[in-house]
């Protein structure tokens, strides 16, 4: 590393003291140095200028830190809204427009996305092999327990079963519905899916019943990824559903096919529900759309614009027309709620012509704040907003035209103004300071005009992580009536990262590199591989593998990997091959190899005589847990040696053992051998396991 330069390396008095050293040496004559001197006065004046500047130069500034870490390739964290799911209870199906308000106390939280709630619920679930139901979950058991247990597939799924989901009432068609699936498993926590590229194990089908028999869903999208997280599966009826009687009971079914595939771990099914839905710990007061083109609809003179937001049906509408100097307002439009359709109509008269419309939909509580500022032509202009809980994105600003006055024109925020020219209309917005700045006229334009809102979220940042069952109701008095709770609680809700924080996180950046290099690099990134469950890996060197296999390659990087739960009759090697070299490939070094080897397990039977004082009741089973919870402790580990000697010592100690008359140890295994001393030696990709144990016990 390079030596950092001490700028401040000269204290007051020794500034001082060197001044008045260069004054006797360019004018002897001076010879009076006494503090009274005004000469002296003027040299002290000048020592303490140089030195805070040379304190000033030493220190390293907020903008430069700022500076540093964008070379770095590292941003300050923005603050994010926390998400939590709510749960609708709905007696009848409606349509929900997007950004609805919903109340927990004075924090607002808006749903995400337009949702269509049918009014079939879902009833009970079956998982079933040909004739056999394996499990089976009815909607009283969700209702009292919150949570059920369901093995949409059984124990141990395999090609052929089949998921039944009865509702008790009708499905609608052509109509997208969305079905959120709470899913788990019990081998522990799987890694979190990070960009594309992974395999999912298993292949589903998704159908519906209907005259037909069993047709396809169409349009399904999957964020389950083949029932392996919770998310939302969905899809559409190309049809109509029909009302049939399944296992002697009535109901309109869909059903999802484990067509090929297996799995690491059978999914367990916690929750399935058509009435949940995501939510956001925000409130948009303002919000603005651009249409053109199809989105404008031309009928006898009029624009129709169909807008899907709850800010759209009850805010207050501004239109702005486009012409080649800007956006202008325009006053001739009306618009009507479309209950069925799930839209607002918006009809803009005289204005068939135009080819773009700019919409903005306010709240009324901020239609006194719409001008925010006018800006004077000057530079580094700053508008103090006053207001802590904006969110950065998106936030957008309609300025005034400097040249066209009456004309708007959008605004784009950016993160500072390094790459910005002259002519660009772009600002900054300090959400943590609650302003906006705006450029120099050399790096950034300067606003001449009046500056309005076009698009405001708020938001408590970490504020948001509430409890469970704290949201209580609409916002909206049309929905007062309609139960509504927050079934988790709320996630993800972060305030503005400090500097100080984003600097540290730059700095684990640096020391841990992304490229893999040692085994240790190799390792974590296998455990960490995306949407999968790695019970242990490890990296085994040339010379303690080239023995058992002949053909290994002396340049690659061999890792044996331990799928948790892992079954080698279950045949999910493939995908977990495919789906770990997926993970390694992008930081892998050029010319490096990779080599997946999968455990092979050596069952160990074990048979010992112990001497007792007198034979207890129960003392036979502590003996076999003993045995149990050493194999699983001491010898967990690839190619771990299970030692006659250890093992001998470990029984000899116990409580109520008086000695140990014999021991003997059996395994299989066609790599396995034995030492000298009577340990079993076990391949370095292989992990032993406690078969049978058979405990003889005489009193001594």
């Amino acid at each position: 590393m390079l030596p950092l330069p001490n700028l401040d390396d000269q204290t007051y008095d020794e500034l001082l003291s060197e001044a008045r050293n260069v004054v006797t040496s360019y004018y002897p004559e001076w010879t009076n140095f006494n503090e009274h001197d005004p000469g002296i006065t003027l040299l002290e004046l000048f020592a303490m200028l140089v030195e805070s500047q040379q304190y000033y130069l030493d220190q390293i500034g907020e903008i430069n830190r700022i500076k540093y870490l964008k070379l770095m390739g590292v941003g300050r964290r923005s603050k994010r809204p926390a998400e939590t799911l709510v749960k609708i209870d709905n007696r009848e199906a409606f349509s929900l427009l997007l950004g609805h308000k919903l109340m927990a106390g004075a924090l607002c939280f808006e749903t995400q996305g337009e949702r269509f709630l049918p009014e079939g619920h879902i009833v009970s679930l079956y998982a079933v092999r040909g004739e056999t139901i394996l499990d089976k979950a009815v909607l009283e058991q969700m209702d009292i327990m919150q949570a059920i247990r369901f093995l949409p597939f059984g124990a141990k799924p395999e090609p052929g079963t089949v998921c039944l989901i009865r509702f008790n009432g009708s499905l609608p068609a052509d109509q997208k519905l969305d079905l959120y699936l709470e899913v788990s498993n019990g081998a522990g926590r799987r890694n979190p899916l990070k960009g594309a590229g992974f395999v999912p194990p298993a292949r589903l089908e998704w159908q519906f019943l209907s005259e037909k028999g069993w047709e396809p869903l169409i349009h399904v999208s999957d964020e389950t990824s083949g029932l392996l997280f919770k998310g939302f599966v969905s899809f559409t009826l190309p049809g109509e559903a029909v009302r049939e009687k399944i296992f002697g009971e009535e109901g309109y079914f869909l059903r999802v096919v484990l067509t090929e595939g297996c799995y690491d771990a059978a999914p367990v099914i916690l929750q399935a529900s058509m009435s949940i839905l995501r939510c956001r710990q925000q409130r948009t007061s303002v919000e603005c759309g651009i249409y053109a083109g199809e989105q404008l609809r031309r009928e006898d003179g009029i624009l129709r614009i169909s807008a899907r937001t709850e800010l759209s049906a009850f805010g207050q509408t501004e239109v702005y027309l486009w012409d080649r100097n800007g956006y202008y307002p325009f006053d001739e439009f009306d618009k009507k709620i479309d209950s069925e359709r799930g839209m607002v109509d918006i009809r803009v008269y005289h204005a068939s012509t135009a080819k773009k419309v700019l919409l903005i939909h306010r709240e009324l509580s901020d239609v006194p704040r719409r001008v925010l500022g006018e800006g004077s032509g000057f530079p580094n202009q700053v508008i103090d907003l006053e207001d802590v809980r904006l969110v950065r994105s998106p936030f957008v600003l309609l300025v005034e035209d400097e040249l066209h006055k009456g004309r708007y024109r959008l605004w784009k925020q950016v993160s500072d103004f390094a790459l910005s020219r002259p002519e660009d209309r772009h600002f900054v917005l300090r959400s943590d300071l609650g302003k906006l700045f705006f450029g120099d006229g050399k790096a950034g334009r300067m606003p001449e005009g009046e500056i309005l809102s076009a698009h405001v979220v708020r938001s408590s940042g970490s504020g948001g992580n509430i409890r469970k069952a704290r949201i209580e109701h609409f916002a909206i008095p049309d929905f007062m009536d309609i139960s509504v709770t927050n079934i988790t609680e709320g996630e993800g809700g972060r305030d503005e990262e400090p500097l100080e924080e984003a600097l540290l996180r730059a700095s684990g950046k640096i020391i841990r590199p992304k490229v893999l290099v040692t085994a240790e690099d190799y390792e974590r990134a296998v455990r960490a591989a995306p949407g999968l469950l790695i019970a242990d890996c490890k990296v085994l060197f040339y010379d303690q593998i080239v023995e058992f296999f002949r053909k290994a390659d002396k340049n690659a990087v061999h890792i044996v990997v331990e799928p948790a739960g892992y079954d080698p009759e279950a045949g999910i090697e493939e995908n977990y091959r495919i789906n770990i070299l997926n993970a390694i490939e992008p930081f892998r070094m050029i010319g490096q190899w990779i080599e997946i080897y999968f455990v092979e397990y050596i069952d160990v039977d074990v048979y010992v005589e112990l001497i007792t004082d007198e034979i207890f009741r129960d003392i036979r089973n502590q003996i076999e847990r003993k045995l149990h919870a050493y194999f699983r402790r001491e010898l967990a580990a690839f190619g771990a040696q299970v030692s006659h000697s250890d093992l001998y010592s470990y029984l000899e100690y116990q409580p109520d053992v008086r000695g140990v008359r014999s021991l003997s140890i059996h395994a299989g295994g066609a790599h396995t051998t034995r030492s000298r001393q009577g340990d079993l030696v076990i391949p370095p990709y292989a992990k032993v396991r406690l078969q049978k144990t058979e405990i003889v016990l005489d009193i001594g």
